[in-house]
């Protein structure tokens, strides 16, 4: 599948920790389903994402706080 710039698992830790909660979603190319009461939709994550900029995209989704970004990310 290719090598993954940081893994879908730590991005759900992290979300969990902002007031997000994990649905189940099982099967297909995003495991991980984010929900939170308020939000508009669920943020689907991938088991392994590829690239900075798709982890960007999604901590904006999850209104994530730039400070709190992983270092890798910053």
């Amino acid at each position: 599948m290719g090598s993954a710039f940081m893994m879908g698992i730590d991005l759900v830790k992290l979300a969990i920790r902002h007031g997000w909660s994990l649905r189940p979603h099982p099967g297909g190319d995003h495991p991980y389903l984010l929900e939170r009461s308020g939000a508009p939709r669920p943020i689907p994550v991938r088991h392994k994402l590829k690239n900075r900029t798709e982890v960007i995209v999604i901590l904006k989704q999850l209104a994530i706080p730039r400070a709190d970004w992983p270092g890798s990310v910053k």
